[in-house]
């Protein structure tokens, strides 16, 4: 028995991203990058709330909520339908 008709065992074809996905990583990559170049101490003040810590802090955590936010409004559209 031959496996050359394998699709997973095809030449020249590693993994294949859709453009989609490439511009998210790239979006990720630079939010990152941003994210940990900013690493003095900030104060945040929300209402009465006073918190000081890293920068870098406040700003993964303000990536992850936008993160679960877009993952939340948009993840109806990925639920199969029937």
């Amino acid at each position: 028995m031959s496996d050359v008709n394998r699709p997973d065992q095809a030449k020249g074809q590693g993994l294949q991203l859709s453009p989609r996905a490439v511009v998210g990583l790239a979006i990720a990559a630079v939010c990152l990058v941003f994210v940990f170049s900013n690493t003095g101490k900030a104060t945040l003040r929300f209402l009465w709330i006073e918190i000081t810590a890293a920068g870098w802090i406040f700003l993964f955590l303000l990536l992850a909520l936008g993160f679960l936010a877009g993952f939340m409004v948009g993840r109806n559209r990925y639920r199969k339908v029937g």
